[in-house]
């Protein structure tokens, strides 16, 4: 008979990290890393894309507040604040979307 694979979905059998030794780890991790960094990379690029986008648009605003005396510090909290937004907003739709 032959033997059958577990779904996806099925979670690792018991031990299973602890099974992989030496070269099988080693092969493993080889595997999974460029896949975890690629989707890492996918997800991460349109977002700091759009926040070098917005600094550039908004140069001349940046200007105005300079001229008008404001500290580099507080212009860049400002664009923390409005990336830190954004990222909370995009997790809110992205954790109800998904459930």
């Amino acid at each position: 008979m032959a033997a059958t694979t577990p779904a996806l979905s099925a979670p690792a059998p018991r031990g299973f990290w602890k099974s992989l030794r030496g070269r099988e780890a080693l092969s493993f991790y080889l595997f999974i890393a460029p896949w975890t960094l690629g989707f890492l990379a996918f997800i991460l690029g349109p977002i700091v894309a759009s926040l070098v986008l917005l600094v550039m648009e908004k140069g001349r605003d940046i200007a105005i507040l300079k001229t008008m005396g404001a500290a580099p510090g507080s212009i860049m909290r400002i664009f923390m604040l409005q990336g830190s937004i954004i990222g909370a907003v995009g997790t809110a739709v992205g954790a109800v979307a998904g459930y």
